[in-house]
């Protein structure tokens, strides 16, 4: 299929306001739906999306298009990449194109799905990582539904696998999955269980490593890259958006495994920060969804102190939230 007719395809199949509502957090106004743009500052929604003509445009800054245009400017995609993502969420194959080369983000893509699949992989082999999921309560079903995997002692085991795969090394470093030594790049995640981290679409930008013995740090999440970025990202969110649309507000918790047990027992609306404390692009990415946030940190000094934090952010009086 052309780019054109692909284009036109994934038009036909995606709907503009179940898209930008992954991005902004719309209200009916009549015909249409209104929110705060998400391309300037804004108390007042002057951003308005037109579910009959599939367009959206702000009054306020004068942005405007289809799917594509917002897709291209809020993930700062050109129009190849923005094709790409789009109709892999719409179910639309694309053929390669003829003399077609990949931009950078696509390959740093690739190589991190192809970590994902290695991972997974190693965690089948290992039985010391099969052990410690069977301790921690994990069940098949949720190992599964979470991608979670492995990476066994080494320091070059991930990246000896990438280099088979064909990426090149600078690839692999920039993806987050290798970083430079005096003696040349080795792994980032050595002898962990492995988190997926997904961005809003499901897709994996980046991972979360924990040790399952008594090593340090407990915790590793990868570099920040193109890709991630860690005060924006929210663990677990593309699994709970629609949980939080239908509960009516997002539950935060402190970590990977407080958040997938929570999903494994029925509770689907939970996330968790890549740390202890939300920040401000966290909570911009739960406004989206819901206004009413439920934080479920621990009870120890480091959750209360956490906690204390993240109220000063959410009860700020531009943030429009409830607790």
């Amino acid at each position: 299929m052309s780019s054109d007719g692909a284009a036109e395809e994934v038009k036909s199949r995606l709907d503009i306001v179940e898209h930008i509502s992954d991005y902004v957090q719309l209200k009916r106004s009549g015909a249409n739906y209104k929110g705060l743009c998400p391309f300037h500052n804004e108390k007042t929604p002057s951003f308005m999306v037109h579910p009959a003509k599939q367009i959206f445009h702000c009054f306020g800054c004068n942005a405007g298009g289809d799917v594509f245009t917002f897709t291209m400017k809020h993930e700062g995609l050109s129009f190849p990449e923005a094709l790409a993502l789009l109709a892999r969420r719409a179910g639309v194959e694309l053929k390669p194109q003829s003399g077609y080369k990949k931009g950078e983000r696509e390959r740093l893509k690739a190589a991190v799905v192809e970590a994902m699949s290695f991972f997974q992989a190693e965690l089948k082999r290992s039985k010391v990582a099969g052990e410690y999921i069977n301790k921690r309560g994990l069940t098949p079903e949720t190992v599964k539904e979470f991608s979670i995997g492995y990476v066994p002692q080494g320091w070059h085991n991930l990246l000896n696998h990438l280099k088979k795969k064909g990426f090149k090394e600078d690839v692999i470093i920039k993806a987050g999955l290798a970083v430079k030594g005096d003696r040349g790049p080795y792994d980032v995640f050595r002898a962990r269980l492995i988190f997926p981290i997904l961005d809003m679409h499901g897709e994996p930008v980046a991972f979360g490593g924990r040790v399952i013995d008594d090593g340090q740090p407990k915790y590793l999440n990868s570099p920040e890259s193109t890709l991630f970025k860690k005060s924006d990202t929210l663990y677990a969110l593309s699994h709970s958006r629609e949980a939080m649309r239908k509960e009516g507000f997002a539950a935060v918790s402190e970590g990977y495994l407080d958040a997938i047990m929570c999903h494994q027992h029925g509770i689907v609306n939970v996330v968790a920060p890549l740390g202890t404390a939300l920040t401000a692009g966290h909570l911009k990415k739960l406004l989206r969804h819901t206004e009413d946030i439920v934080l479920v940190f621990d009870g120890d000094s480091a959750g209360v102190a956490a906690a204390r934090r993240s109220l000063n952010l959410i009860m700020d009086p531009v943030s429009y939230t409830h607790l």
